[in-house]
């Protein structure tokens, strides 16, 4: 009987074992396939920018109303001056941050970034940083979503020969209704999981902290300073 239970309850951990291994790969290739969303849609804007501003500069260039050419001048200076909230050395972050910081503002999510500090290489792959970087994000705007004062902020720097990425977000104490919520949403679990899976690779160097009214993560990645 004994050794039945033993059998079982092995099998019962083998069989959750892999279910969460499944789940974990589903996550990685979701972030993975949402990049690459994010990458079309920024082109496309991008495209569509070039050719709005092509057809302003022609139409101020065909009227002689002073009035229209003012308005179309004013229109011309708006598109120019329109640029990404984040602009480093690294477009995939950068592709990444601004399109996540820009769903965390449509949230009513204050969006405060302190350094834009990134070496144009960092030592992970283009995988390991979409998945890094958006279960990161996810889950900031998640626990930033309905505090009194919602807000995100980031800190990205270089310092002894590490790329330091400090993530801080809106966090509320914990009761009865968030507590359900979380037990409803393993995505949020998995997440956090495939995050410490990656940093794992990489030094294991993270930092969890939670602290009064916000939640801070510090990442840090040893730099190789011949790809910088």
């Amino acid at each position: 009987t004994a050794v039945l239970a033993a059998l079982t309850e092995w099998i019962a951990r083998e069989i959750a074992r892999r279910a969460e291994t499944r789940l974990l790969v589903q996550q990685y290739e979701l972030a993975q396939s949402g990049f690459e969303n994010l990458r079309r849609h920024q082109e496309e804007v991008m495209m569509l920018r070039h050719d709005m501003e092509k057809h302003l500069v022609f139409l101020r260039q065909s009227t002689r109303d002073e009035a229209t050419a003012g308005y179309l001048e004013e229109l011309i200076g708006q598109q120019r001056a329109l640029s990404p909230v984040v602009q480093s050395r690294n477009r995939t972050l950068d592709i990444i941050l601004n399109a996540k910081l820009g769903e965390a503002s449509e949230k009513g999510i204050a969006v405060e970034i302190l350094q834009t500090d990134v070496p144009k290489s960092l030592p992970l792959s283009d995988a390991e940083l979409c998945a890094l970087m958006m279960n990161l994000l996810d889950n900031a705007i998640q626990g930033a979503s309905g505090t009194k004062k919602p807000f995100l902020r980031l800190d990205m720097h270089q310092k002894d020969g590490f790329f330091v990425f400090v993530c801080e977000n809106a966090d509320a104490p914990d009761h009865p209704e968030k507590s359900a919520e979380k037990e409803t949403a393993p995505q949020h679990g998995l997440g956090l999981k495939i995050i410490e899976q990656i940093v794992s690779r990489h030094g294991n160097l993270m930092e969890v902290e939670r602290l009064a009214g916000f939640y801070r993560v510090t990442i840090a990645l040893l730099l190789d300073h011949s790809l910088k």
